[in-house]
């Protein structure tokens, strides 16, 4: 699998950010993170980071060095304060990967919707899914 990091340090690219909350939460949603917010926050010191698998979904990741050793965990466990108030849900993706992780509500609303990956140890603190790559979803009863 082939992925894409890059920082994002230019009025454009901080555009495109805007452009994707704005899809996301929708053209009503009136609390975007603005350009200029964006810029000041680059420029006094803070990181903006791309990233975008080859399914199009961004990633909000703790390192861009990763660990591909890595196998996610795929259930989560009984103790941790994350699943407070969450659901768990499992998904299956056009290319086969599966993930399993916890949503905010079932089923998720939207063309894009974030989850939160159930392996404390994963890479990925918050995933955006494109909904047009996911073949299903299901709700998970179980916890490890």
């Amino acid at each position: 699998m082939s992925v894409t990091f890059r920082d994002l340090t230019t009025l454009e690219d901080f555009a495109l950010v805007v452009d994707l909350e704005r899809q996301i939460w929708g053209p009503v949603y009136d609390d975007v993170v603005p350009v200029s917010i964006l810029a000041v926050s680059v420029h006094s010191g803070g990181i903006l980071i791309g990233f975008l698998d080859p399914l199009g979904s961004p990633e909000i990741v703790k390192s861009l060095d990763g660990d591909s050793a890595h196998n996610e965990a795929m259930a989560a466990e009984a103790t941790d304060p994350r699943a407070r108030g969450s659901i768990l849900v499992e998904l299956r993706f056009t290319d086969g990967e599966r993930l399993v992780a916890f949503a905010n509500r079932f089923p998720p609303l939207g063309a894009y919707f974030f989850l939160v990956p159930v392996d404390p140890k994963s890479n990925n603190i918050r995933i955006l899914v494109n909904r047009a790559q996911v073949v299903s979803i299901d709700r998970c009863t179980q916890a490890a």
